[in-house]
């Protein structure tokens, strides 16, 4: 969201949707983490974001998965993806 921009209750309602559907948060949790978000600093939420768009983790969590896979003896540090 840019700098003092008020978010529509159309943005409102996806970003819930969105979140409700990620495992173990329920529709109350989602409506709870929204406000929250809305409430914190624009800089927290754009830190989350980019954490969750930080282009190499699906790349990094795919080769890690295969190697699991593959290597299923072989315990693999989740601090190295």
């Amino acid at each position: 969201m840019s700098q003092g921009a008020i978010p529509t209750s159309e943005t409102v309602y996806r970003l819930i949707q969105e979140l409700n559907k990620l495992p173990g948060i329920g529709p109350k949790s989602a409506q709870r983490l929204t406000y929250y978000l809305l409430r914190s600093p624009e800089e927290q939420s754009q830190l989350l974001a980019a954490a969750v768009l930080y282009p190499d983790i699906w790349q990094r969590y795919l080769f890690w998965e295969v190697r699991r896979q593959s290597l299923p003896d072989v315990e693999i540090d989740l601090n190295s993806l």
